[in-house]
């Protein structure tokens, strides 16, 4: 592999964990009004209620971007969703209104500082936007579009309710165990102003951390005669791919999608759909998506309390392979000659690759490094992967009686009559 300077530099951005630090001044505020709120003493956290500039808040994401949203559960959706352009309109027709129209945001943070007076604050230290992260980056887009200069930004507040968890700078493992649940129950509870699904909830676990990382870090072989190497693009957030190109002009956005080309994002839900099928429970990954995400999650969870180690580069590289076998079968499928139109793919792939991983013997695997280095399947897999299809056709179809095979695959009972 060829190791440019940007490439050096790629990899030491991925390695940094950069804790955001900064005073309002730098954002043209003179600080934040804030009521605090009196919990008790019982409480080992300080909670606070404040009136946010639109146009402080825009500029922070304008310049950290989806760094002030690594504790939320979704990056930005774009506004074609109905509560985004809601968002927008408000911004655009209605600034002066904003703050008792929106649901406003809740942010958590290590530490905050004061004003001289203790009347404003004017420090923040480790910010995260755990809700309202559609709020914030709504206000980043209008400003990009200049949308904001219609009637102003300067009249538009944000409510922000606020956490100050009051860390030390080196965290010991049982606070950052608390740092991440109080980051993850507060998103759970707070976030309803677009349908949040489990598997969004499930996006702060550590692995999904571990794995956003990992496929920044981890660089593709070239293919296809391209001289450059690509990434495959995990999207621990729902949405992130696109927002990471939201403040890119069309020369910058054609070389983010040529080094991490849409084809290769890699959704939560499609992980689990590929890696479960791997560890041959294809039943579960004929279930809804939330259900076999379900599933999937108690894996991950008792992987990574057991051997979190093994969650390394050779993880992740076996992890894509496992989503190139599915998608590559997948598609050849589709186009078999004995495959009927308005078949069962969903089914039948799932149970394929699963029934193959069952048949190879003890101390043996499939030539991973191979998958991965040609980024596709070799003949001889693909080969047996299709015999193995067909017989997973006529076995669902005579399973199924004239009924629905998506019904009957997703029972323990069918599975275990076909590895037999």
């Amino acid at each position: 592999n060829i190791w440019t300077l940007e490439r050096f530099f790629q990899a030491f951005t991925s390695n940094a964990n950069e804790i955001i630090e900064f005073d309002t001044s730098e954002f043209g505020c003179e600080g934040i009004q804030f009521l605090k709120a009196d919990l008790g003493s019982s409480n080992d956290y300080d909670a606070y209620l404040g009136i946010v500039p639109g146009r402080f808040l825009a500029n922070l994401y304008l310049k950290y971007g989806s760094k002030l949203l690594q504790g939320n559960v979704r990056a930005f959706l774009s506004i074609r969703g109905k509560v985004n352009k809601g968002i927008r309109d408000t911004i655009i027709n209605h600034p002066n209104n904003f703050f008792t129209y929106n649901n406003g945001i809740a942010i958590v943070a290590r530490s905050i500082g004061f004003s001289a007076d203790g009347t404003k604050i004017i420090h923040f230290k480790d910010p995260q936007i755990i809700n309202g992260g559609q709020t914030t980056a709504s206000l980043a887009n209008a400003v990009i579009k200049k949308e904001d200069q219609k009637n102003g930004m300067e009249a538009l507040f944000v409510p922000m309710k606020l956490t100050v968890l009051n860390v030390e700078d080196d965290m010991s493992e049982e606070q950052v165990t608390r740092y991440n649940e109080i980051t993850k129950t507060i998103s759970q509870c707070a976030n309803c102003q677009n349908p949040v699904s489990e598997a969004d909830f499930f996006s702060n676990h550590p692995f999904h951390i571990m794995m956003e990382k990992l496929s920044r870090k981890v660089m593709a072989p070239p293919v296809d005669g391209k001289p450059y190497q690509t990434t495959w693009f995990y999207e621990r957030s729902r949405g992130k791919w696109e927002q990471e190109q939201m403040k890119l002009t069309t020369t910058q956005r054609k070389k983010f999608c040529d080094m991490h080309p849409k084809g290769q994002v890699i959704k939560k839900e499609k992980l689990a759909k590929c890696l479960n099928t791997i560890y041959m429970n294809p039943h579960q990954v004929c279930q809804s998506s939330a259900i076999n995400f379900s599933k999937f999650a108690a894996i991950i969870e008792n992987l990574y309390d057991e051997s979190r180690d093994s969650i390394n580069e050779e993880f992740f590289k076996k992890a894509v392979c496992s989503v190139i076998i599915f998608d590559t079968l997948d598609s050849r499928i589709g186009k078999a000659p004995w495959y009927p139109k308005g078949g069962n793919k969903a089914q039948i792939t799932p149970y394929a690759i699963a029934k193959l991983m069952t048949l190879i013997p003890k101390g043996k695997d499939l030539d991973w490094r191979s998958i991965w280095q040609k980024q596709t399947l070799y003949p001889e897999l693909l080969a047996e992967l299709m015999e193995i299809a067909y017989c997973a056709h006529n076995f669902l179809m005579e399973q199924a009686k004239g009924g629905l095979v998506r019904t009957i695959s997703r029972t323990v009972l069918v599975w275990k009559a076909f590895q037999d």
